[in-house]
């Protein structure tokens, strides 16, 4: 659809009418066209009007069919999870497609958002959900690993949670 815009665009505005018609238009200030044919201010002028309308209308354009490369066979979301580690934080290829496959959902998406992959300390022995707690109060919100430690080891999972998404633990109902 993309490549059909283009030439659409670029027939419609290096066509002899629309010199002829910019001319009608803007010809006391430049000479855009002559006999319909372009001069060379008359091409960077269109040249600039096509830029323009193509970079205003190829977001608007539907981009079925293009999913980026297939990274990891047949999963569609962990290609994307590795193209998004390659273009946003600039993982080499492979470290990126090796840790997609072997990490969790959450895991890759601490990954693309903070360019670097969740800590895997065991804050917490034995319980590696509330340690993955400690791990997300520490990364999402700079919390001190002992202040994350002692909330989430005397904390619900409500109130861990709420933690995790806000940054400050739940209000007490009175």
């Amino acid at each position: 659809m993309i490549v059909l815009l283009a030439a659409v665009l670029f027939y419609v505005v290096s066509n002899p009418a629309t010199y002829k018609l910019v001319e009608s238009l803007l010809g006391r200030f430049f000479k855009i066209a002559m006999n319909g044919s372009p001069t060379p201010v008359g091409l960077v002028v269109h040249t600039a009007v096509f830029a323009a309308l193509f970079y205003l209308l190829a977001p608007m354009m539907p981009q079925e069919g293009y999913a980026g490369p297939e990274y990891i066979k047949g999963d569609k979301m962990k290609s994307e999870a590795v193209a998004r580690l390659i273009g946003k934080w600039k993982f080499p290829v492979k470290r990126a497609i090796d840790f997609v496959k072997k990490s969790s959902v959450e895991e890759i998406k601490y990954a693309i958002d903070n360019g670097k992959p969740m800590p895997k300390n065991e804050y917490i022995p034995g319980d590696k959900m509330k340690s993955e707690a400690v791990a997300r109060l520490i990364g999402k919100w700079k919390i001190p690993v002992k202040t994350a430690i002692d909330f989430v080891k005397k904390s619900s999972v409500e109130e861990i949670k709420y933690a995790i998404d806000n940054g400050k633990p739940m209000p007490k109902v009175k």
